[in-house]
């Protein structure tokens, strides 16, 4: 009998064998292969006699396998509502603010709009932007308002700046407006206390007003005369 000879590539040799056998489709067999190996997950193979892991194909976009052994047929379609790019080996559910409306493409929900949960199917799914968030699309979720901004109306993409005279809490759906005595520039998360010989007249105030020379102020408070000062400090005395 002659020495055993070495399987070549593209062919198996299980023990005992005569005559080399063709590597099969889903599969690769390198020299000296006992059996064929199975194309990984997520890939196929359409040719026989393969000889590496080269020869295996990813799955196209929209389809996937959780097994190798076969060629493009074993490819199968992914649901609505999955998303399979090239390669998969199992359909992944559609993630957080996207819809998946056939298996190919990932869509962002469009801007104003959100999605919490998992799965969608279609742009139905998106969910209006509540007042006091914004939602930017392109993947985001929807993001509360930071202080000194606020949105006053759904699918809201972005928020907007407080305006003068106002302020905006975290999550503001609508300004505040300043009472007496104080005051808020564009955008303030509160309003300020006017400064000691300052004042409003009114509410709403971007700025404060000089007290006249002929009266007092109280930071915070008011411009007060003299007569008004005394019963200002009888009845701080009398609340202490």
């Amino acid at each position: 009998m002659s020495a055993p000879m070495i399987c070549p590539a593209g062919y198996y040799c299980p023990q005992g064998t005569i005559n080399p056998l063709g590597c099969t489709q889903g599969s690769y067999c390198p020299a000296g292969s006992g059996s064929p190996t199975s194309c990984p997950t997520g890939t196929y193979n359409n040719n026989v006699n393969s000889t590496s892991i080269g020869d295996c194909l990813l799955c196209p976009t929209g389809t996937y396998n959780n097994f190798g052994t076969g060629g493009i047929t074993i490819c199968k379609p992914c649901s609505r509502g999955y998303y399979c790019p090239p390669g998969t080996s199992l359909p992944q559910p559609c993630g957080s603010n996207y819809y998946c409306p056939d298996g190919q493409n990932l869509v962002s929900c469009p801007a104003g709009t959100f999605y919490d949960g998992v799965s969608a199917s279609d742009a139905s799914f998106c969910k209006s932007c509540p007042k006091g968030y914004y939602c930017a699309g392109k993947g985001t979720t929807a993001i509360t308002c930071t202080p000194g901004t606020y949105t006053d109306e759904e699918k809201s993409a972005q928020c907007k700046t407080c305006p003068e005279g106002y302020y905006c809490q975290f999550g503001s759906t609508t300004p505040i407006i300043c009472q007496m005595n104080t005051f808020a520039d564009k955008g303030s998360p509160a309003c300020t206390n006017c400064p000691n010989g300052q004042f409003t007249s009114g509410m709403g105030a971007s700025a404060c007003e000089t007290c006249p020379s002929t009266k007092f102020s109280i930071d915070g408070w008011w411009c007060m005369t003299s007569y008004e000062k005394i019963i200002f400090v009888l009845i701080w005395l009398g609340s202490i």
